[in-house]
């Protein structure tokens, strides 16, 4: 869908304000800026509601909006439903035509911000200001795209990227350990648009959802409406028998006695063709972040390394060449464990990090190990031993990058792509005393010469482990880790 006329753009609004009214109380209970009165929530459903009551449906985008936009202000409720509604005076003033484009409402959410900003006598970081501001510019800086459906989906990341920060930017979210309450409303109405477009009604639950009690926590989850909640459940009764777990359209509520939080997100994490969960997807009532000794971090150039990172406990990843300093410190400032061990896997990330750390000032925690290649990487996490010490693990990651030798062949016009490899593998000194080969082959070469190349390191070297995996990004034609 390119375009969305005022028809449209109403049924997806009443499916945000169903998703946002589901949240109400989950919202109202993490409300404590600027006075924790509790009642966030409360004020932008109550704004939204007397608006939808008097504004009749139009099928003229700029129409719909005008009406809706003054009704909004004529019904705001406290600090959060006036801002609100100057952001939707904003939009609608930037909104003439009868039909928007994907353009068009990128530059309606900046007028809208702007307007609601000038709007407000003391704008603050870490509310949500700053999350839809920060918000649609990451995405109208990401999106190449005329798809609404893809426009609202980047949207939705950047708006919960940013929201994740706010607990850092103002001192009285950080004193109760949650997030503005604001932004997470924002986010919410918005989320619900997004399902209407994926074809998902949403409808206003009978009882309230997501008290937010101490000791929970809750996990912000990819296609959720695809999970069997009920198997998962049960296998996290496997992990404690004190675990309840409350499933609202695209959050999970965990309700926890004397389990260890980390431990829990890992668990979880380790069933990743079921769920995803991103570091800056977890909220925490409770922060316990703290109670992990030692975080891994590892930055990676494709999907193959992702799945091998993840396999062996990489806690977060960042994408190589696309990471940039303030994405690093603000993910780093939610860490709040001891340690952190960081895999740089190329120059460009060894300087993004190192800057990161400095503008932190938390060198005394971390151990950068300078890796030229995400091979490196892999072999150092496959010998670590989770038993050990931070310590052992930590210089066990240190010493076995250092053991790692790496082979590349690339295209060489009149040479046997098959003749080179084992040709530059018997350079490698002490060849006969590896132990393992990670080969990893671009798309063409493992779709159509994976056996011919198996065959040949298997005859040569039937004493050494091969594990192949197919990296459709990569440059070169192989590439083969040796350890």
């Amino acid at each position: 869908m390119e375009t969305i006329n005022g028809l449209q753009l109403h049924k997806m609004i009443v499916n945000g304000f169903n998703n946002l009214k589901n949240f109400e109380d989950f919202i109202n209970n993490i409300n404590v800026f600027p006075v924790s009165d509790n009642d966030t929530g409360t004020n932008m459903v109550l704004t939204l509601t007397s608006a939808l009551e008097n504004t009749k449906e139009d099928i003229h985008v700029g129409n719909y909006l005008s009406n809706l936009s003054k009704n909004m202000l004529l019904g705001a409720r406290g600090n959060s439903g006036v801002i609100f509604s100057q952001m939707a005076k904003g939009i609608s003033f930037s909104i003439t035509n009868s039909e928007i484009s994907v353009k068009d409402l990128s530059n309606a959410l900046l007028e809208g911000y702007k307007k609601a900003y000038n709007a407000t006598i003391d704008p603050k970081e870490g509310t949500i200001l700053s999350v839809s501001h920060a918000g649609i510019l990451n995405t109208i800086n990401k999106l190449n795209s005329d798809s609404f459906l893809e426009f609202f989906k980047v949207y939705l990341d950047e708006l919960l990227a940013e929201e994740a920060t706010t607990i850092e930017k103002l001192d009285i979210l950080k004193e109760n350990g949650v997030l503005d309450a604001g932004g997470y409303a924002y986010y919410k109405f918005i989320e619900g648009m997004y399902f209407l477009l994926k074809g998902i009604d949403i409808k206003v639950k009978s009882e309230p959802i997501l008290k937010g009690k101490e000791g929970s926590i809750f996990l912000q989850l990819k296609d959720l409406f695809n999970f069997d909640i009920y198997t998962f459940t049960e296998v996290l009764k496997g992990f404690s028998s004190k675990i309840k777990v409350f499933s609202y359209d695209s959050l999970l509520e965990i309700t926890v006695e004397e389990v260890n939080i980390n431990k829990l997100i890992n668990y979880i994490k380790s069933f990743g063709a079921v769920v995803s969960i991103p570091l800056k997807e977890v909220v925490t009532h409770s922060r316990r972040y703290d109670d992990k000794s030692l975080y891994i971090v590892a930055f990676s150039s494709s999907s193959c390394y992702d799945k091998l990172f993840e396999s062996y406990g990489v806690d977060i990843i960042f994408r190589s060449n696309e990471a940039c300093t303030k994405e690093v410190v603000d993910t780093f400032k939610l860490i709040l464990s001891n340690r952190m061990v960081i895999f740089t896997n190329g120059k460009k990330n060894s300087e993004i990090t190192k800057e990161a750390i400095k503008e932190l000032g938390i060198q005394d925690r971390v151990t950068l190990i300078e890796t030229n290649d995400e091979v490196e990487c892999y072999f150092s996490l496959v010998m670590d031993i989770i038993d050990n010490s931070i310590e052992e693990r930590i210089s066990s990651f240190v010493n076995e990058a250092k053991e790692v030798n790496i082979v590349k062949v690339n295209k060489v016009e009149g040479f046997n792509p098959i003749s080179l490899i084992i040709d530059k593998l018997e350079k490698v000194e002490d060849i006969s005393d590896k132990s393992a080969f990670l080969v990893i082959l671009n798309k063409e070469m493992y779709q159509n010469h994976l056996d011919e190349v198996s065959k040949t390191l298997e005859d040569k070297f039937p004493y050494i482990e091969i594990d192949y995996k197919e990296d459709d990004s990569m440059d070169t034609l192989l590439k083969i880790g040796v350890f």
